[in-house]
């Protein structure tokens, strides 16, 4: 069965797993600040990581609802990196072992929080991208039809 191509694909870009990263036990600074970058890219980001048929200007979905998911998962993206803290690193910075414990706390909680939101907003990508792509081939059928083509449902 053929593989649809994806955005990310179509312009010359490694595809990104994003369900993987998202779900790792373990991030590094460096994982972030490469995901960070891939996310704030129209080409690499979730939605560049949907398929390359979506009608796009500049990259950017021209669905207004895709488009406003896409930023608000950079923003998800953003607000992991933000959060994130290496626990051997950050012992230099707190004199105080407490106040240190207190502060990596409070940066996990809203590291989650970033990554949990970054998961359901991946996941309503994935929905309203299959929805665009359906409409796209509602749109296109009369012009399907014409040149002798037709959709045939899948499982």
């Amino acid at each position: 069965m053929a593989q649809i191509e994806t955005y990310a694909k179509s312009e010359g870009e490694k595809e990104f797993d994003w369900n993987k990263f998202l779900k790792k036990e373990k991030f590094t600074e460096e994982d972030l600040d490469n995901a960070e970058s891939l996310a704030s890219d129209w080409v690499t980001c979730a939605c560049g990581n949907m398929c390359s048929i979506i009608p796009r200007k500049a990259g950017r979905p021209l669905d207004k609802k895709l488009a406003r998911l896409g930023e608000r998962f950079a923003d998800y993206l953003n607000e992991m990196q933000e959060n994130f803290t290496d626990p051997n690193e950050a012992t230099s910075v707190w004199a105080d072992k407490a106040e240190l414990e207190k502060a990596l706390k409070d940066e996990k909680k809203h590291f989650e929080r970033a990554r949990k939101g970054a998961i359901k907003t991946l996941e309503a990508i994935e929905v309203r991208s299959v929805e665009v792509m359906r409409e796209y081939f509602l749109k296109m059928q009369p012009t399907m039809k014409a040149i002798g083509l037709k959709l045939v449902k899948t499982k």
